[in-house]
Order: C-alpha cells, then sequence, then structure tokens
C-alpha cells in the first residue's frame, strides 16, 4: 500500500510539474510564428532575387527562351566549326588562310554572343596581346582549337545544379580568349 501511494505520489507530482511549470515555461517562447519561422530554400532564393532585381518579369519568358537558344545554338556552332574547320587546318601542310579567317569570324561572332548570353563574371585579369606575341599562325590555330576544347569541357556545363565560381571564371577566361585569337586569326590572313 505504501508502494502504492508513493507512486501515486510521483504522478501527481508530474502532473503538476506538467500542469504548471511547462506553460510557464512554453511563455518565455515566442509565441510569434513569424519570428521562429525559416522561409523555405525557395522563398529565400525568390527574395534573394527580388532584392539583387534578378527576377524574371511575365513578359521576358520569350527573350529567355531566345537567350537560351542562342546558346545552344552558338556552344554547338563553335564546336561544330572549330571540327570541321579549324582542327582539319592543323593537319593540312598548307593552310587555307581564307577558309580559317572565315571560320575565325563566325567563331568570334558566336562567342561574344555567348558571353552576352551567359553573363559570365568577369574575372577581372587581362589576356596577353596577340600583337606582341611573334608566335606563328599555326600556333595560334592551335591555341584557338586547345581553348575551344577547354571552354566546352568545363564542368560548368555539365553540371548546372550549383556554380563553381572558379569554373565559372576559368570558362569566361576561355570565351575571351576564343574571342581574342579568333579575331586575331581573322586579321591575320594574308
Amino acid at each position: 500500500m505504501r508502494v502504492c501511494l508513493f507512486k501515486i505520489g510521483w504522478v501527481v507530482l508530474g502532473f503538476i510539474f506538467t500542469a504548471v511549470v511547462l506553460p510557464s515555461a512554453q511563455a518565455q517562447t515566442p509565441n510569434d510564428q513569424l519570428e521562429t519561422h525559416i522561409p523555405p530554400r525557395e522563398h529565400q532564393e525568390f527574395l534573394r532575387k527580388a532584392r539583387e532585381g534578378e527576377l524574371v518579369r511575365p513578359g521576358n519568358s520569350q527573350r529567355q527562351q531566345l537567350r537560351l537558344s542562342q546558346i545552344r545554338e552558338d556552344f554547338r556552332r563553335i564546336q561544330l566549326i572549330n571540327a570541321e574547320k579549324i582542327r582539319p587546318a592543323l593537319m593540312t601542310n598548307t593552310l587555307d588562310y581564307k577558309n580559317i579567317a572565315k571560320a575565325s569570324s563566325e567563331i568570334e561572332r558566336r562567342a561574344v554572343r555567348l558571353k552576352s548570353n551567359l553573363a559570365l563574371p568577369d574575372s577581372g585579369e587581362k589576356t596577353e596581346s596577340l600583337d606582341g606575341i611573334a608566335e606563328s599562325y599555326l600556333n595560334q590555330i592551335k591555341r584557338l582549337d586547345k581553348v575551344i576544347w577547354n571552354f566546352v569541357s568545363n564542368p560548368l556545363f555539365r553540371n548546372t545544379e550549383t556554380i563553381d565560381v572558379g569554373l565559372a571564371a576559368k570558362a569566361s577566361r576561355d570565351l575571351r580568349e576564343i574571342i581574342q585569337v579568333s579575331a586575331w586569326l581573322k586579321t591575320k590572313h594574308d
């Protein structure tokens, strides 16, 4: 009987603790859900875009679709021109300067549009001026082939879930170099 009363005493004490102490402890925490609520990730991203002026207005969806199709087309055409015109020029004994100049012109035009549409960060680094470089025309063709390959094989374009700032800066440098070398090849064909 004594053990039974002892157990009942603990149960009553537990009930009193729950009824009196817990509500007073809860009263010390904020009741306002807005003070403790953390918005979901999508909402946080929306707020960041709103602060930075990156929100897409409803009328811009056609423009965005156009930009995306231009990016895909330019990305593909740069690779095709390189594979069909630039790389074969490296395998021949005689260079067709006019054909290389035409291909370089299209590569430059598409690279400039890619740079505009991709909006990659500018690393602030300056690329070497080609006017002071005493490299041969053939070496510049090799350089263009290599930098196009570096650009299109950048992991930044395979993983679109996250953006690596270092890879984006490398893509920006490569694109700037593609523009520079292709412009040089276009003008030095005589």
